[in-house]
């Protein structure tokens, strides 16, 4: 079953996409901030991510930039 890595800082959104995700057949993660999807990409890499581009701690755009600066995630899929 495809694994998506949802990072947003809003419990609303979060919980939403989760649903909605869960609901057509995908394992979800759920990220508080940035630095909380990026533990999740270095444990357990995901299929894809969805990230909030406004977070309090980093933005979404850094982590895509991390994605893609290693290797080994470098090709996982990033939706902001």
């Amino acid at each position: 079953m495809p694994r998506v890595l949802v990072a947003d800082d809003s419990i609303a959104v979060s919980k939403v996409a989760e649903r909605l995700l869960k609901e057509a057949g995908l394992t979800v993660t759920l990220a508080a901030n940035a630095e909380e999807a990026i533990a999740h990409l270095e444990k357990d890499p995901p299929d894809v991510v969805v990230s909030d581009v406004i977070m309090p701690d980093k933005s979404g755009y850094e982590v895509c930039g991390y994605v893609r600066g290693h290797a080994k995630i470098a090709t996982i899929p990033v939706l902001l």
